[in-house]
């Protein structure tokens, strides 16, 4: 739940907030805990993507996807934000 956020909704608040004041130009946090080796296929795919050319943001809704085949249910990908500094 490194990304979780309080009440203004996109606003990142812990990890991922100290991370953007630290000079990050985004971040890739959940809103909740997760199961780690879902997640692993997840980050894998991501960096695939990221490796690939891809923007984080598009890198992390085609890992969502890949990810969704396989485990439909949303706990396994929804919990997946990128918080940029100005989000």
């Amino acid at each position: 739940a490194s990304g979780r956020v309080t009440d203004r909704p996109g606003r990142p608040v812990g990890l991922a907030l100290a991370c953007l004041g630290a000079g990050a130009a985004g971040v890739v946090a959940s809103l909740w805990q997760v199961d780690d080796a879902v997640t692993l296929r997840l980050m894998t795919r991501f960096y695939e993507r990221i490796a690939a050319g891809d923007p984080p943001r598009d890198a992390l809704g085609e890992a969502r996807r890949s990810v969704a085949r396989t485990h439909p249910h949303p706990y396994y990908w929804a919990a997946f934000r990128y918080f940029t500094p100005s989000a």
